[in-house]
């Protein structure tokens, strides 16, 4: 009300498609707050993170990789300031790699070389043809890549109280 908003568009993504009750969810948003949402697929849900990250982050003529950690699936998507050109959903959210391939914590070695052999698994040919392609600039999305980003730039003075916008090199991320 606020922001004079008139129409709501809600998305529901991963968790909400593969829920068993994912139905009875959307029936209980709608009842609940007059808002219908409405499921999407991962292909759509890569194509709306790209556009909202490449509308937030000045990618000019140049072009960008967009990714996005979220709990039940991760996007990859390369494009420029105009569009989305090669795009993925991959059904390897943080959350969903706990549940299903960590039983301890802290996570032990063997849990971890188990999540990254499936990472790879799944990511490397597509990351490959981005890599191919080339870029320009890697924008994060997500609260996993705010904490990522926080991580890799500790040691570079106090962070500022908004992590938006926050720009590492690579050698920040891979230290």
């Amino acid at each position: 009300d606020s922001h004079g908003v008139d129409v709501i568009l809600a998305a529901a993504t991963s968790a909400t498609r593969e829920a068993r009750n994912g139905g009875d969810f959307l029936r209980r948003i709608e009842r609940d707050t007059g808002i219908r949402a409405r499921v999407i697929s991962g292909q759509e849900e890569a194509r709306l993170i790209y556009l909202a990250a490449s509308y937030g982050v000045n990618i000019g003529r140049g072009r960008a990789v967009v990714i996005d950690i979220g709990g039940g699936s991760v996007e990859v998507v390369l494009g420029t300031a105009n569009a989305p050109h090669l795009s993925r959903s991959f059904k390897l959210g943080s959350i969903r790699l706990t549940e299903r391939l960590v039983a301890s914590d802290p996570i032990t070695s063997r849990e971890e070389r188990k999540i990254v052999k499936r990472i790879r698994a799944e990511v490397d040919r597509h990351c490959a043809q981005i890599a191919a392609a080339g870029f320009d600039v890697a924008i994060g999305t997500s609260g996993t890549i705010l904490s990522l980003g926080a991580l890799a730039a500790t040691g570079r003075g106090p962070l500022p109280s908004d992590l938006h916008h926050l720009q590492v090199t690579a050698k920040q991320i891979r230290r």
